[in-house]
This record gives C-alpha cells, structure tokens and sequence, in this order.
C-alpha cells in the first residue's frame, strides 16, 4: 500500500514505493542550520588535541588486517557477493589491493560509490503485511565497507566517555545499562505514588554529537522552566535518561511542563532535521492524574496515553523455518530475560513462562494449535556438540545458586591457566561461559572481586 493509502500490484510500481519510501527516510530537507554556541552545561562533549590525532592518523595495515579478521567469516555477503571469508582465505593475493583502497578512502576522506553500495532486505514484522513500515530492513554491507567501519568505530570507542552524556548508558565500554533500569523502575514507582507527576517515553534515532538533545533538555531545567522528578527528599533529582536511541523523560503533569516539552522536541527536530516517532512513542501518567487532565496534557503532546509501555515489536511464528525460529529465540528472545534479571529476582512462575513461549514458538505452537515438539527442551538447551541447538534456558540464566556460591570469589575460580569451571558448584551455560572468559578483570583485585 503507498504512503496516500492505494493498493500497488505492478512490480515497478512497488518498486517505486519502497525505493521512494527509503529516500524520503534517508534525505535530509534541513539546508542550513543557525550555528548558537550552546549554553553552559556541567556536561559538555570535548576531545583534547592528543584524542583528535588518535582519530586522524593515518591508517595501518594491521588495524586493516585485526578488523578484517575479526568479522565472520561466511556472514551474508553485500553486493559483490564477497563475503569477509574470501578476503581472509586470499589474503596473500587480494590484500594488497584491500589495502590500497583502504587507505585512499581515509587519506582522500571519500568512499567510492561501488564500495558504498548496500543492499536492503525487507523482513516482514507481522502476517499480512501492507506498507513499508510493516517490514524490517536488514542491510548488507561490502567487506570493505565494513572494514572502514570497524576501524572508525575501534577509534572511536575509547573517547565515546568524553563524547556521550552520562545519561546515555549504551554505547560507552563501562557504563551498565541496568542502572538507568533501576533508575526508571525507582521514579515510576515514585510517580505512582505522588500526586499529579508523569513520565513520558520518546523513541528517537540520534546520530549526531553536534547537538545534544540532554543538553537542550538541561538547559530548559537551569532555566527552572522544566519541573525535575525527585527519586527521594534527599536524593536526586531526574528530568530524563537515554537507552540508546530511546530516551524516557520525567516531568510534573501540567500544561506548562508540556509546552516546554513540546518545544524542546521541535527545537531539536528543526535544527537536526531528526523526526520524532509519534507511532511508537507513549505518555505514562501517575494514577492520581484525573482523566480530562491527561487527555488536554497529551493532545498538547501529541502522543498517547498508556497504562503500560507496551511492546515494542513481535515476530509469527509461521513467517520463518525451524533454523530461522531458532536463530531468533537464541540471539533475540532467550536474551531479553537478562536484562531483567540483572536487576530483578523473577519469580519461578515467570522463569518457566519465559521458556514456555520459546519452546512454543520454536516448534510453531500456538494457543489455539498445538504442534508435535520433536525433541525434548533439555535436549534443546544442550550445546550443540552435544546434539542439542544451544538454546539457553532461562531457569539456568538465573540459577538456582546454591547458598555456599554466594560468596564465591573470582580467584577461587580462575587459574594461571585461565577459568578453573570445576570450580563452580552450579552450572553455567556455554554462552555465559564465554561471555565471562571475554570478559578483562585487574589481577591485582582479585581479592575484592566477586563472581556476579
């Protein structure tokens, strides 16, 4: 269906849809921009000389060769149909080359066009589905674009500290991402308590530390126009947090705090030329908030009221194969519930829901039709050297952890050899087992370490 709401059934006209449906994504309208000197900020994104001459030098042939070496070999290939294993195989005749065009892309600062093609596969998200925002993008990249984007990001990496709010907890090595959890869980409990407060979440795609929305966000609370939300009498004060291209805001439920909120939002969306994403985006009021006042706060918003933030996306079962159904419940669906219980103890009921709906969706099981589940879920959740898929179980996510293991010690466990598993009285999972092992640790503590 086009964007003017019409059925399209030629092929060339589809084509003409979804291809000006990711221009008009992807252009930007915006020509020019006032250039302001942002106000002063406790926080400020700043690089000092040395950090910018990390960034600038010129590149070497081992950060080529580390990044090339660190993709998978046999990931789906871009439009040349050269996968990353190929480089790697034939590197002895092909590198030479690889590099030369490596470096001309950093020393001229341009990419080739050939090299810049990407393909996009469209995945539909639902059954049935009609227009482009139905579908999932998935996009894939030339090696050698890739490479440039590995090194970039390898650069890039250690200064994102120094560039990043400490509001954002993604993307900075360090930073956990169950503290603005906990954070968020604190002050909705708090706004449902007090009288005539709200939280509002926003969906936003932000790509650019040239203007920082926090920052505008800040400014607004200086000027004492934005109403802070309190976690305690004595405690801090919150008016937003970033969950990577998400971001939560907290204010006072009046008309006055909206206004400045909506103002906000078009200030940096007239200037950054970002969109906000008014489908996905909810306003979440206290329950002390009478229902005529929350339908004029969020018709000044623009957005709808929630009881609950809802989902974010789902997947049919039937849309994909048995190995598709497997990939996405190990990367996707297993891995949500860690999150969580970084900070949560969930309940046995709810541990065995979780691995309920994946068993179900594994073998297509609905709740009005039950299919045959060919092998047993402990045989599933076996490692695949030991016939299973190396799907994990949640109930071995979180335990049981025996009482003796909670006092357990990092150097109990590890060895001048590495991680002693042995060790360990309870049982971890292979991919838990890894992430530990790729996890650094400063020998010197190993006395005040503990095993989480």
């Amino acid at each position: 269906m086009s964007k003017e709401g019409e059925w399209v059934h030629d092929e060339m006209v589809i084509k003409e849809v979804i291809r000006n449906g990711f221009s008009e994504l992807y252009t930007s309208f915006l020509s020019c921009s006032a250039l302001e000197i942002p106000a002063a900020s406790p926080w400020q994104a700043r690089l000092f000389d040395e950090d910018q001459d990390s960034i600038d030098k010129v590149v070497s042939e081992e950060e080529i060769k580390n990044e090339l070496w660190s993709l998978k070999a046999f990931k789906a290939p871009g439009p040349n149909g050269l996968h990353a294993g190929f480089f790697q195989c034939f590197w002895l005749i092909v590198g030479t080359l690889v590099k030369e065009e490596i470096m001309k892309i950093f020393s001229n600062m341009e990419v080739l066009e050939e090299v810049n093609r990407t393909l996009i596969i469209l995945i539909p998200k639902i059954l049935r589905p009609e227009t482009l925002s139905n579908y999932h993008p998935i996009i894939l990249c030339n090696t050698i674009y890739k490479i440039v984007s590995k090194i970039l990001v390898a650069r890039l990496r250690p200064l994102l500290g120094n560039l990043i709010s400490l509001l954002q907890i993604a993307f900075v090595p360090g930073r956990r991402g169950t503290n603005n959890a906990i954070i968020s869980q604190e002050l909705i409990h708090i706004i449902s308590r007090k009288r005539e407060s709200y939280k509002t979440g926003y969906e936003l795609y932000l790509n650019s530390f040239q203007l920082d929305l926090g920052q505008l966000i800040e400014e607004e609370c200086s000027k004492k126009r934005w109403k802070l939300v309190w976690a305690s009498k004595s405690g801090l004060a919150f008016s937003h947090l970033f969950f990577a291209d998400d971001l939560v805001i907290f204010t006072k439920a009046n008309q006055a705090n909206c206004l400045v909120i909506r103002e906000v939002l078009h200030d940096f969306c007239s200037k950054s030329e970002q969109l906000v994403n008014g489908a996905k985006s909810r306003v979440y009021f206290s329950p002390n908030v009478e229902g005529e006042a929350r339908e004029s706060l969020y018709d000044i918003l623009g957005f709808q009221s929630t009881p609950n933030l809802g989902k974010y996306l789902g997947w049919k079962a039937n849309l994909l194969s048995l190995a598709g159904r497997a990939v996405l419940i190990k990367h996707v669906s297993s891995t949500i519930p860690n999150y969580v219980m970084q900070c949560n103890q969930l309940p046995g009921k709810i541990i065995v829901g979780i691995d309920r709906v994946n068993r179900n969706f594994l073998w297509g099981s609905l709740d009005t039709t039950r299919k045959v589940h060919w092998m047993g879920w402990e045989k599933v959740t076996q490692p695949k050297k030991e016939g299973g898929l190396g799907i994990q179980s949640t109930r071995v996510i979180q335990g049981p952890i025996p009482c003796e293991s909670v006092d357990l010690k990092v150097r109990n466990v590890v060895s001048a050899n590495g991680w002693d598993w042995s060790a360990i009285s309870f049982e971890l999972s292979d991919s838990i087992k890894l992430e530990l092992e790729a996890t650094p640790f400063v020998v010197a503590s190993r006395g005040c370490d503990k095993l989480g």
